[in-house]
């Protein structure tokens, strides 16, 4: 049986399904993977992004509180993605150092890093 081999897209659709603003960040993919476009979403807003089929997508999401996730997304489907998944209430306010967190919280999407951004928090 012939095998597909043509490319289709799919459509990642993130919601700000929290109270407050968050941006996302798209990053370019080249020796390193730069950074892109920043997206800002206030409470409520979506954003449909255009993706193509098994490649990988990296994003930043920030939040107001100074959490910073880094998530990666490879997907043979179309996908939901809200904030909430990125940024449950359940995880601790303060993480341990790098790579202290990775999480699956949809199937083809994965937050390798959450950290607290320190360059926006107030000192202490």
């Amino acid at each position: 049986m012939p095998s597909l081999t043509t490319a289709y897209e799919v459509l990642l659709e993130v919601t700000n399904d929290t109270s407050d603003p968050i941006t996302v960040e798209i990053l370019r993919e080249g020796i390193v993977w730069n950074s892109g476009p920043v997206i800002l979403l206030r409470p409520h807003e979506g954003l449909t992004l255009i993706l193509e089929a098994g490649s990988t997508y990296k994003y930043t999401f920030k939040n107001t509180n100074a959490r910073v996730a880094n998530v990666k997304v490879r997907s043979w489907r179309d996908l939901n993605l809200g904030v909430m998944d990125v940024f449950p209430s359940t995880m601790p306010s303060r993480m341990p150092g790098i790579g202290a967190v990775t999480v699956q919280p949809v199937e083809g999407v994965t937050i390798n890093y959450i950290h607290r951004d320190v360059r926006s928090c107030p000192p202490s």
